[in-house]
C-alpha cells in the first residue's frame, strides 16, 4: 500500500468527541465512516433540540466564567427559516506540549492533502 493510499479508521468515540468539538472529517475519513458521522450528527441535533432557555443560558454562563466573551449575535432569514448566530470567543490555554502537538497535526493533514492531490495528478497522466 502506497503512502497515498492510508487506511482512516475511527473509533465511535474517536467520531462523538470529533462532532461534539470541531465536526470535521478528512474527505477519507467521511468515505470511511460517513452512517457513523451522520448519526453522531443526528445525535447531537436531536440533543440541542432539547436545550431550553435556561439550558442555552447556562452554557453560555459556564463559557463566559471560562473566560469568553460575547463577539457578535446576528440574525438570518431565508424563506424557509430564521438563524441566529452568537459568536463567543476566549484565548486558548495551550500548554507548549499541546500547541506543538496541534502543529503537527495541521501540517499531517495538509501533507495528507498534498499526497492525494499529487497521487491525482499523476493518475491523470496516464
Amino acid at each position: 500500500m502506497s503512502s497515498t493510499q492510508t487506511l482512516v479508521l475511527l473509533s465511535p468515540e474517536d467520531i462523538h468527541h470529533r462532532v461534539q468539538s470541531s465536526n470535521s472529517f478528512s474527505k477519507a475519513e467521511m468515505l470511511a465512516h460517513k452512517s457513523q458521522i451522520r448519526d453522531a450528527r443526528a445525535t447531537k441535533r436531536g440533543e440541542l433540540s432539547q436545550w431550553d432557555g435556561a439550558k442555552l443560558g447556562s452554557f453560555a454562563s459556564a463559557a463566559m466564567k471560562a473566560g469568553a466573551v460575547i463577539k457578535d449575535i446576528k440574525t438570518n432569514s431565508s424563506a424557509t427559516q430564521q438563524t441566529w448566530t452568537i459568536k463567543m470567543v476566549a484565548k486558548v490555554h495551550k500548554s507548549e506540549k499541546d500547541a506543538l502537538a496541534a502543529k503537527v497535526k495541521a501540517a499531517a493533514k495538509k501533507l495528507n492533502d498534498l499526497e492525494e492531490a499529487y497521487a491525482l495528478a499523476n493518475a491523470t497522466k496516464v
